[in-house]
């Protein structure tokens, strides 16, 4: 059995189906014990960015005080004046020439352009044969697509040294930053900052994240709030990644007191990153919305139709204990992105369809979640209990990082996994990797069923160690997840194979060589039975 099993993993190795030539990557099965699993899976676990997408970045639009810019701006979309107002998309060559003017619009788009060529830990790597040509290592994809879009637009980050950055500015004048302090970005605080001494000798904090972390920060004079807001609910509608940009002036008594909260709280041996963070705290505040941006990252190549042939398989992903019926495949999302974003992605890949009723959870508190997720039980049972099976509403499940917290708390985890078995699919947006990892565990804790974890980076370690079955994608985030998997993968759609083709035949085949072993064991141990008893007779 151990001989077979080392076989089929075998196989799985040297399956040219599921070998990306792009980047030389083969499949790789890490463990033996486990082939056959892959023909019992019935929960698919999936990250959204370098798993269902490319991964790659760039940069289309830009949200700049309240009137939006883009790349490639469509004909039906371009700007236009109605009524003596401005409506629609600005190219970026009319952003170029609105930054040289020296009105208020154009101080905030270079304050625009100076946050995303300063605001970041890109590492700026020059060619000995092509000195003007800069490479930027960044360590999220994000980030160098962010750099290289302000480098388009006229502001090239050049040069980083241990306490300043260089900034060339329209291919004329290089500017040099001040770098005072960065309140490093990471999944709790969403966020990051750079507190810069800039040219003209003034202290400023340039802060970027997500909305819902900035505009939380925001002073009481930002006129820009509220089209902003309109602009990434468009962004979030079109599928893009958006960030929101801020910043602050600092005064000088107010940095050099909140210095020194902030060296102690670097020197702490014990909790050092918790300190940091309440550190950041107190400086991120007050912040003057300058606008949005909009990044760009395709699905990945038959990645919808690889979700629809595990659909029309019939691989049972969701199991309903309340009215005892399996349905289709239903995988999930668990993503950083803004709920319109995450339901974009999901239509995009064909996971969620037109057709689906959206229940979504998006509150604020414990007691609003939990009256929620019971209202919307209730009124899925009850509609259950009226109307015939195939007259049931299709049901898609949408749950933010907040309201996601109280549900998995002890009180309400139970009612948060009725009403997601209740519905064919269901997506987690803005989750942190803990949430991750604990969504997969109460599936795995209650439903007695073979998971599967899908993800490409490592803040989806946890949640693929937590499943019965983990695969890595071998992507642009690196190889931590590829390494800490059971399989490791180049693309998505090569789950399709991996399942329907491998992970069967592998079911079938010792099925067939249990029974095997058995009946010839059997055969064996009778023979003797009868054996015996006639040779002591005879002899």
């Amino acid at each position: 059995m151990d001989l077979v099993k080392y076989i089929q993993a075998f196989l799985i190795n040297v399956d040219l189906d599921i070998y990306y030539p792009e980047t030389d990557t083969p499949a790789v099965c890490r463990t033996s014990s486990l082939v056959e699993e892959l023909g019992q899976i019935e929960y698919i676990f999936s990250d959204k960015t370098g798993t269902l997408t490319c991964n790659m970045m760039q940069f289309r639009q830009a949200s700049i005080g309240g009137i939006q810019y883009g790349d490639d701006v469509a004909e039906d979309r371009k700007a236009r004046i109605i009524d003596g107002v401005e409506d629609g998309i600005f190219d970026f060559n009319r952003l170029r020439e609105t930054c040289r003017t020296s009105d208020s619009r154009g101080d905030i788009i270079r304050e625009f352009l100076t946050l995303l060529a300063t605001c970041h830990t890109v590492i700026p790597e020059r060619n000995d044969e092509k000195p003007m040509e800069i490479k930027y290592q960044a360590a999220s994809p994000d980030e160098g697509a962010l750099v290289e879009g302000a480098a388009m637009l006229g502001y090239k980050f050049t040069t980083r040294r241990p306490k300043s950055v260089s900034v060339l500015i329209e291919g004329d004048a290089e500017r040099e930053y001040e770098v005072l302090n960065i309140c490093e970005f990471n999944s709790t605080r969403k966020r990051m900052s750079a507190i810069l001494r800039c040219p003209d000798g003034r202290i400023r904090i340039y802060c970027k994240g997500a909305d819902t972390v900035i505009l939380e920060r925001l002073g009481k004079d930002n006129p820009f709030v509220e089209a902003t807001t309109q602009h990434l609910e468009d962004y979030a509608t079109d599928g893009l990644r958006t960030l929101c940009l801020a910043v602050r002036e600092i005064p000088e008594d107010e940095y050099r007191q909140w210095n020194a909260i902030y060296e102690r709280a670097a020197t702490t041996i014990n909790n050092r990153s918790e300190e940091l963070d309440k550190a950041a705290e107190l400086i991120e505040r007050d912040l003057f919305l300058l606008g949005a941006t909009a990044i760009e990252d395709r699905l990945q190549d038959g990645v919808p139709e690889a979700i629809h042939t595990l659909q029309t398989a019939g691989i049972k992903v969701w199991y309903f204990p309340y009215i005892q019926r399996p349905v289709d495949l239903t995988s999930r999302v668990l993503t950083g992105d803004r709920q319109e974003t995450a339901i974009n992605i999901g239509l995009s890949c064909k996971l969620i369809s037109e057709d689906m009723n959206l229940i979504i959870i998006n509150e604020e508190s414990k007691a609003a979640t939990r009256d929620s997720l019971t209202k919307k039980l209730d009124a899925i049972r009850s509609q259950a209990t009226t109307l015939p099976t195939p007259e049931m509403d299709i049901l898609a499940l949408v749950i933010d990082g907040k309201s996601l917290t109280y549900a998995l708390e002890r009180d309400l985890e139970r009612i948060f996994l009725d009403l997601a078995v209740m519905c064919k699919a269901v997506i987690c947006c803005r989750v942190s990797p803990l949430q991750k990892a604990l969504v997969v565990k109460l599936v795995k804790k209650h439903l007695k069923a073979l998971l599967l974890a899908i993800g490409d980076g490592a803040n989806d370690v946890g949640m693929i160690q937590a499943a019965h079955v983990g695969v890595g994608i071998s992507g642009v985030e690196g190889l931590q997840a590829a390494r800490s998997a059971d399989v490791a993968l180049a693309q998505f759609r090569f789950l399709t194979k991996l399942l329907l083709v491998h992970g069967t035949w592998s079911y079938h085949r010792l099925s067939k060589l249990i029974l095997y072993s058995y009946y010839k064991n059997l055969a064996l141990a009778m023979a003797q039975f009868w054996v015996f008893p006639l040779h002591s007779y005879f002899f």
